[in-house]
Parts: structure tokens; C-alpha cells; sequence
């Protein structure tokens, strides 16, 4: 009802200037506190009128314009983000078949996530060649995992998922078949 009743007087027409004149010489043309159609939210909000009301009032005024501008953002920006759909959508493509453009790894370890990887990454891996999870998890995950014992692939970056994983192959830890073969034709293209 306060709430209400404040919406009623911030919004009456020219109320600053009538309250000012109230409380300069206690007259106006106006009184929102004696009309009938104001005078019951006006003495809700501030009281009986006399000049003590009067000057509470023009004092308060800009104070309650102010919160009640606010207030109206506040509700506004609550309506528009109920609207707002929240969480993660997820769209699946039944039509989706993997081609010769996508490489699927699979076989790093039971209960491993698929990685997808497209031309573009495969570019990035064989010009930049990146350590694959310092790419997504960041240097200081990876640099934290390894303190504690785990290791990444020599060739392709993967992080192991339980320590000792990886097969070793001339010193080098390898995760997969592919990557053994790959570090291999690479070493013969080197010598």
C-alpha cells in the first residue's frame, strides 16, 4: 500500500511546485492534502496537513521521486530477466554424420570425453603445436596436475586422467596409437 500511495503522489501533476508553495506561505491554488481524490494518499504517506507537514513534505519529495525512479528500473530490469531464458541449451542435429574433415578420439581411456577436432585445429596443432590441455584448461591447471604426478602427451598435449596412463616410448609419454605413429613419421622427417 506505502508503495502504491508513493506512485500516487510522485506521479500527481506538478507536486513540487504546489508543496514548495504550501511551505513558503501555506497557500496554493492546490492542496493534494485537502482535494478528496489525493488527500487520502497524502495523509497516509505524511500525516495530518499543517506547516509542519508541509515543510516535511517538500523536503521529502525529491527523495521519494528519486526512489521511486529507481524502484521502477529495478522492476523493469526483474521482468526483463524473467523473461531471459537461464541455463544451458543444448541443440542436437540428428542429421550429423562425422566426415573426413572431423577426427574422433576415443580411445584414451574408459569413461573419456569424445574430442572433436576440426581442419582449423588440426592447422593450429601441426603449425603452433600447443600442448592440447594447456589450450583448455589453462597453464595453471596443467602445471598443478603435474606437480602431482601426472603427465601430458608428448605429442598431441592430452592430460592424463589417472596417473601412469600414458605408455612411455623412448622417453616420451604418448597417449594413443595415432600419436605414437605421428611422433614416429615425425622423427623420420627429421633425420
Amino acid at each position: 500500500m506505502f508503495l502504491a500511495d508513493l506512485a500516487f503522489i510522485v506521479n500527481y501533476p506538478n507536486v513540487i511546485s504546489i508543496l514548495n508553495d504550501l511551505n513558503n506561505d501555506g497557500s496554493s491554488k492546490r492542496n493534494p492534502f485537502t482535494d478528496p481524490k489525493s488527500s487520502d494518499y497524502f495523509i497516509r504517506i505524511y500525516g495530518e496537513p499543517n506547516a509542519a507537514t508541509y515543510r516535511i513534505t517538500s523536503a521529502q519529495i525529491i527523495a521519494h521521486i528519486i526512489f521511486m525512479h529507481t524502484f521502477s528500473i529495478l522492476q523493469q530490469r526483474w521482468k526483463f530477466s524473467a523473461k531471459k531464458r537461464k541455463g544451458i541449451r543444448f541443440q542436437e542435429d540428428p542429421e550429423w554424420q562425422p566426415d573426413d574433415r572431423v577426427v574422433l578420439f576415443q580411445h584414451f581411456f574408459k569413461g573419456n570425453r569424445t574430442w572433436v577436432m576440426t581442419d582449423f585445429d588440426r592447422h593450429i596443432i601441426d603449425v603452433w603445436r600447443p600442448k592440447g590441455s594447456v589450450v583448455i584448461f589453462g597453464d595453471r591447471f596443467i602445471k598443478d596436475k603435474q606437480r602431482l604426478g601426472y603427465a601430458l602427451c608428448s605429442y598431441c598435449g592430452m592430460l592424463e586422467q589417472q596417473i601412469g596412463q600414458f605408455s612411455t616410448h623412448q622417453q616420451r609419454r604418448l597417449c594413443s596409437q595415432k600419436c605414437l605413429n605421428a611422433a614416429l613419421a615425425e622423427d623420420n622427417n627429421v633425420e
